[in-house]
């Protein structure tokens, strides 16, 4: 650990995280190479800012940063 590192993690835990936004394609494959294709066109600026949380106590939430306060949503795991 870097010593200079004054961030304490004991409080932390991992979550698996989902960018999520709809794509019309023809399949799987081609879905997420248009999805793909927005994000790299669009950079660190790209408007979708809805992601799919799954944490350690294993519930996945959605979470939208859209809105103000952003907005969670308990989903099922598919």
């Amino acid at each position: 650990m870097n010593t200079t590192d004054t961030t304490d993690t004991t409080d932390f835990a991992e979550y698996s995280i989902q960018w999520v936004m709809d794509i019309d394609a023809t399949g799987p494959v081609d879905a997420a190479l248009r999805a793909l294709a927005t994000i790299r066109a669009n950079g660190p600026d790209h408007d979708a800012h809805v992601f799919l949380v799954s944490g350690p106590d294993g519930r996945n939430v959605e979470v939208d940063l859209d809105t103000a306060p952003p907005t969670l949503r308990t989903v099922n795991a598919e």
